[in-house]
């Protein structure tokens, strides 16, 4: 994720605020890279939530209730995180266009023709 804050915000505070940015379209929000975490609940009891595998279905997901809590429910001390390769080609366009209906017709093409872009904005 790309959070607008990214230039000074921490890795606890993004996933305490499940923070996104321009690139979620494509990449996703910080709770879709937060694999597992270490919490301290506020009567000092440290819980582990998540698990460190990709795909697991057992149990309650406790890390999903506690992303984007904002810390209101626990403080995040340790996260395991999934990261993603770089990717190979990045090229970059730039259009104009005579009305935003042609615009967001622009960007209906692009998504329908199986272009996955990273982000737009207009």
């Amino acid at each position: 994720p790309d959070p607008a804050s990214m230039e000074y915000s921490s890795l606890g505070g993004n996933v305490s605020e499940n923070a996104g940015g321009m690139r979620a379209a494509k990449y996703g929000i910080t709770k879709d890279y937060v694999m597992a975490l270490r919490a301290v609940l506020p009567n000092g009891e440290i819980i582990r939530a998540g698990k460190r595998t990709i795909k697991d279905v057992a149990g309650y997901n406790l890390a999903g209730i506690l992303i984007a809590s904002e810390g209101s429910l626990a403080v995040l001390s340790e996260l395991t995180l999934k990261l993603i390769a770089l990717p190979k080609f990045k090229k970059t366009a730039f259009g104009i266009f005579p009305s935003v209906k042609s615009a967001m017709n622009a960007v209906y093409k692009s998504l329908a023709s199986g272009v996955n872009p990273v982000s737009m904005e207009f």
